[in-house]
């Protein structure tokens, strides 16, 4: 029996308007030392029947789960659980892969000595335009440990933010899972909590996955107050966390985040004990927004108006000027 090298790990929601253009990327990836699993999240469209059919076919490589709908990060801690792969990937439903995505995982792993993680660019596809998305604060070949936790903790780009362009090694993964509280912002959430584990870090300039936008994809939610608050006191703790054990001040997700809660609050005249509560984390942290290159200028003017207490008057202003125009 071939050793698993790669577990390629797919959520499925109602997603079977473009299931077909996925498995039919998967199908030439189908090689020794790979498996595919699908996991049916309780879908109410006929994907459930699609990947049996599919696996039946491609019994050798393929395996599938039927589940109640639980969200992706279930559908995703599902899978991990019977993963047998030295490493793990995951792919969303309604994207797909290019042909050689196994092929140039696997080279490139066994070129850099089996990595702890390896990170590559993908295609950010909206209709018929496809744009190649690169990891432009890497140099291809190893990473720094340091700096790539920096970059992490700070920078919310999807490049540097999401699961589907990296395949990590799961031995380090064993007691980690995908937070299922968190209903957006679980792919960021999930390597926030391995930074710790990585020594060995590659980056290969080359895209491997096309990631479909502006999709009505049950696998996308939109953001909302509540569940950015339950978000930010996450990263919050993670930030402090790093900060304190690894001498890591990577302040800039947190501050995009609580910002954008605040002016949510302001807006809608939100409790005075919720509006002081993120006053103060900014003004707390004034130093480290206002010295961070991550940020931009409108991000840390707007955070040094909180400090200076006319955020509020500005913002409000802001907005009865815009509903009049």
């Amino acid at each position: 029996m071939n050793k698993i090298k790669l577990s390629v790990i797919v959520p499925i929601y109602c997603v079977e308007k473009y299931i077909g253009n996925l498995l039919n990327s998967v199908t030439p990836n189908l090689l020794p030392g790979i498996e595919v699993i699908l996991v049916d999240d309780g879908s109410k469209d006929n994907c459930g029947s699609i990947i049996d059919d599919y696996q039946r076919k491609h019994k050798s490589y393929v395996k599938v789960i039927h589940k109640q709908n639980g969200g992706v990060s279930s559908a995703r801690n599902v899978a991990l659980s019977i993963a047998n792969g030295e490493y793990i990937s995951f792919v969303d439903g309604d994207d797909h892969i290019p042909s050689d995505y196994f092929t140039s995982i696997v080279s490139t792993l066994d070129k850099y000595g089996d990595p702890d993680l390896l990170i590559f660019d993908f295609y950010s596809v909206v209709g018929d335009n496809v744009t190649t998305e690169k990891c432009r604060e890497f140099k291809e070949g190893f990473v720094d440990r340091k700096f790539f936790c920096k970059k992490n903790l700070d920078v919310a780009t999807a490049a540097i933010a999401s699961v589907c362009n990296k395949v990590v090694k799961k031995a380090l993964i064993t007691d980690i899972c995908f937070d299922e509280k968190i209903k957006y912002g679980e792919d960021s959430l999930f390597f926030i909590d391995i930074l710790s584990r990585l020594n060995k870090i590659v980056y290969l300039q080359k895209p491997l996955y096309y990631y479909h936008m502006n999709r009505e994809s049950s696998l996308c939610v939109t953001k909302k107050l509540k569940e950015e608050i339950i978000l930010f006191e996450e990263i919050k703790r993670r930030f402090e966390s790093y900060k304190d054990n690894y001498q890591i001040v990577a302040i800039g997700r947190t501050a995009r985040i609580g910002y954008d809660i605040l002016k949510e609050l302001y807006i809608t005249n939100g409790h005075s004990n919720e509006i002081e509560y993120y006053e103060r984390f900014i003004k707390g942290n004034l130093t480290n927004i206002v010295f961070n290159k991550n940020l931009n200028v409108s991000l840390k003017k707007h955070c040094l108006f909180v400090w200076l207490g006319i955020a509020k008057i500005y913002i409000q202003a802001k907005c009865r000027f815009k509903s009049r125009y």
